[in-house]
């Protein structure tokens, strides 16, 4: 049997005998745990008890509350409420102990012994005592009382012996359970007892068949990779320990025969290595006029191959990089010379900038003034053109009242037309009065007096209206001509109001075109700020480009220092001038900082 299988054997057989156990002792400490089947009938026992002890199932206090309706008169209703109340629990409680899972013995004395009797008091209580207290009946409430008392009695010697039997069913229940503990108890030892034998067999086969040949391979194993040619134990076994050791011995055999190989390689490789070496010190030295000479065979000659070709574009890039270095440096100072210049005008643009804009900021001031002045006088053609219209309007009344007038007057020239007939006809009755008074003799002379007196205040009234008519015709001459007067007045104010009008609207104009010139100088000033802040970054930007000019030239002369530490065939020293192409024409200025040092580039053919 193999080593896997009888593990496998072992395994199964201590799984299962654990989960026997597991279930065994499960299944019985369920029961006769905290809230297991057994717990729950003791404590059910236990709790019938009780109630059985109460007041309630013993009518003590429902006894208690019959006497006290006779012996405490004016709370009647109070201990019926409190005996209704007594009842309702006394049958809750009956109902729930009905309920519980116990002996047939227990069941009939709930359920008969004590609870006719109890039935009986509480008849006796709700059919008698209750309706002879109501009706005020005292003899028929003490007759009642005494059965009462008596059905009491009765239900306390069935109480008594029901408790014994409570007691009884309590105690062997605890002797069950203490059974079922002992049973477990035996059980749960008798399945250890068999886990620690199977534990040691299975331990001591394991042992014997298992880690003791381990432990033997192990150590040959050891020996085997110290160097050692020993024989391996347990190769002719058929389970997987044999099968181990034969592959140690074919690892082992495999490991002799790459020894071999590695020995006879070792010896070409160390010239290779020699070879690859002694490039590599010349490269490292700056000396790239040695390829490699060797001939590396097999699968190595793509190595001599690749390390010819580096050396050889390794050579083409020096020599590119030390060409490029000198035009480097050269462009790198005529961008620090360009960088300078561009400076220097970037700093006298800034400047012009910063005086159109202080200008620009007194001309907005003046626009602001005159804009401001324009607003006033704006503002004062505005109030002249109300002050106008005003008056405009006040001479126009006046014309009204003219014309009104002037009607008053030819209504009171009629008027004094009537009043002159008036008088005139006046005057015919005083001489039509005084004929008649002269007809009349001695008897119209008092009648002749008063025709008399009439006839002068006619003559009176008459002339008194020829006068107010003439100066009625006078004032009316003068209305005429104060209302021509007005009318002219009117045409001339009509004539000032649209001069007004007209000033009001230029000024206007002005004072907006004054505003539009303020907020397009205020845009001009704002563009002109920016381009002075744009300047100045600008002037900073060509600063850092200076300088970084200069680093590049600067890191270019140490390129070309670096690069002239290598060395090739057909070197020659070259001494390269820059012109400086920002400088002026026939200047002749170069740049002098461009020429590497003497030797720079010196030759090592």
């Amino acid at each position: 049997m193999s080593i896997q299988r009888s593990v496998q054997i072992a395994a199964v057989t201590l799984f299962g005998t654990l989960l026997i156990a597991i279930i065994v002792f499960t299944l019985d400490v369920n029961a006769i745990r905290i809230g297991g089947s057994r717990y729950d009938e003791l404590r059910d026992s236990y709790h019938l008890e009780a109630n059985s002890r109460s007041p309630a199932l013993y009518l003590v206090e429902p006894f208690l509350e019959a006497n006290e309706l006779l012996s405490d008169p004016g709370h009647e209703q109070a201990h019926a409420r409190k005996l209704g109340e007594l009842h309702k629990l006394f049958d809750d409680e009956h109902r729930e102990w009905m309920a519980l899972p116990l002996t047939a013995k227990l069941k009939i004395m709930i359920g008969s012994t004590t609870y006719v009797p109890a039935q009986q008091f509480w008849t006796v209580i709700e059919t008698r005592l209750l309706p002879a207290i109501k009706q005020g009946d005292r003899a028929a409430a003490a007759s009642a009382l005494a059965d009462a008392r008596k059905l009491f009695a009765e239900h306390q010697a069935a109480v008594l012996p029901y408790l014994e039997e409570i007691d009884v069913y309590q105690d062997e229940l605890i002797d069950a359970a203490r059974a079922r503990m002992r049973w477990i108890a035996a059980v749960l030892g008798t399945l250890a007892c068999l886990l620690l034998v199977g534990l040691g067999v299975g331990s001591w086969l394991m042992i014997r068949r298992l880690v003791q040949p381990l432990a033997e391979l192990s150590e040959v194993t050891s020996q085997l990779a110290a160097g050692q040619d020993l024989p391996v134990p347990h190769t002719a076994g058929d389970q997987e320990l044999g099968r181990m050791a034969r592959a140690v011995e074919h690892f082992h055999r495999s490991a002799l025969e790459r020894a071999a190989t590695d020995a006879r390689d070792s010896a070409e490789k160390r010239k290779m290595i020699d070879a690859l070496a002694d490039v590599l010190m010349r490269m490292a030295d700056g000396d790239l006029r040695k390829s490699l000479n060797f001939d590396f065979s097999g699968e190595y000659r793509s190595i001599g191959e690749n390390l010819n070709l580096a050396v050889n574009t390794l050579r083409t890039m020096v020599q590119n990089v030390v060409s490029n270095a000198t035009s480097i440096s050269g462009s790198a100072a005529e961008i620090s010379a360009a960088s300078a210049d561009l400076s220097t005008r970037t700093q006298s643009t800034a400047a012009a900038l910063e005086e159109t804009n202080a200008a620009l900021s007194q001309v907005d001031t003046r626009l602001a003034s005159s804009r401001d002045a324009a607003e006033s006088t704006a503002m004062s053609a505005s109030r002249a053109r109300t002050a106008v219209d005003q008056g405009l309007a006040r001479a126009r009344r006046a014309a009204q009242v003219m014309e009104q007038v002037r009607g008053s007057a030819a209504s009171v020239d009629g008027v004094m037309e009537a009043l002159d007939k008036i008088a005139f006809q006046t005057r015919v009755l005083a001489m039509n009065a005084a004929v008649e008074a002269g007809h009349a003799a001695e008897a119209g002379k008092g009648f002749a007096v008063v025709a008399d007196l009439v006839s002068q205040l006619a003559v009176r009234a008459e002339a008194e209206a020829r006068e107010a008519r003439e100066q009625l015709t006078a004032t009316t001459a003068r209305i005429d001509e104060a209302v021509t007067s007005v009318a002219e007045v009117e045409q001339e104010f009509g004539s000032i109001v649209g001069d007004v009008a007209t000033v009001a609207e230029l000024i206007g104009q002005l004072a907006e075109d004054s505003r539009a010139q303020t907020i397009a100088i205020g845009e001009i000033g704002v563009a002109l700020r920016q381009m002075d802040t744009a300047t100045q970054q600008n002037a900073a930007m060509v600063e850092q480009t200076s300088a970084a000019a200069s680093s590049l030239l600067d890191d270019a002369r140490t390129l070309v220092g670096h690069a002239d530490k290598f060395q090739w065939e057909r070197r020659h020293e070259q001494l390269p001038v820059t012109v400086d192409r920002r400088a002026p024409a026939g200047s002749g200025r170069t740049n002098e900082a461009l020429q590497p040092e003497a030797g720079a580039f010196r030759s090592a053919a």
